[in-house]
């Protein structure tokens, strides 16, 4: 139940995600202007899926000049790969990178919740190490040091590494994945 919980948070997130990005990352690198593959490549690319997929792609030109039809064609290509590319034997890295994404996205999504839980954390040891120095305790417990430290870590963690960004390396790698299938 957790995990579509996660699930369900962290595709609310994602249409925001991909505005923030530029685009849904698969269809955002077939695009002529985005530079992450090459356009001598990308042009290959183009040529392989008009070719497959029936359906021709824009021109630079009209890229510029016509960009919701160009979005709706990069859309369709996009859809086209995954619609070929299901099988997680035959494309295992695919596969691998689409659960990587997954995970950070909903991570992300419980982000709030992971906060909450660690600062309760934080106050239940400082509560447990306050109650007992209050009752003429040691408050140099070794388990109740360690048990704070890593409540603080894991609040680190959650505040400056689960972030958008940090979601976006996978899903980047997983469209790269995704258009890399044209060869394979």
């Amino acid at each position: 139940m957790l995990a579509q919980l996660a699930r369900d948070r962290g595709k609310k997130l994602e249409p925001g995600l991909f505005e923030l990005w530029g685009g849904v990352p698969s269809e955002r690198l077939l695009r002529h202007s985005d530079p992450m593959i090459n356009p001598i490549e990308k042009r290959k690319y183009h040529a392989m899926l008009a070719s497959r997929s029936g359906v021709q792609g824009p021109s630079e030109a009209e890229e510029v000049s016509e960009p919701e039809v160009a979005k709706s064609i990069y859309k369709l290509w996009s859809n086209y790969l995954r619609s070929v590319a299901r099988d997680s034997k035959r494309f295992n890295l695919l596969f691998e990178e689409n659960i990587n994404y997954g995970f950070r996205r909903n991570l992300l999504g419980l982000r709030p919740f992971c906060i909450l839980s660690g600062l309760i954390g934080v106050v239940g040891c400082g509560w447990d190490v306050y109650g007992n120095y209050r009752i003429g305790g040691s408050i140099d417990s070794v388990d109740k040091i360690l048990i704070f430290s890593a409540e603080i870590i894991y609040i680190g963690v959650v505040l400056f590494v689960i972030k958008q960004n940090w979601v976006r390396v996978p899903a980047e790698a997983y469209a790269m994945r995704l258009i890399e299938t044209l060869d394979g």
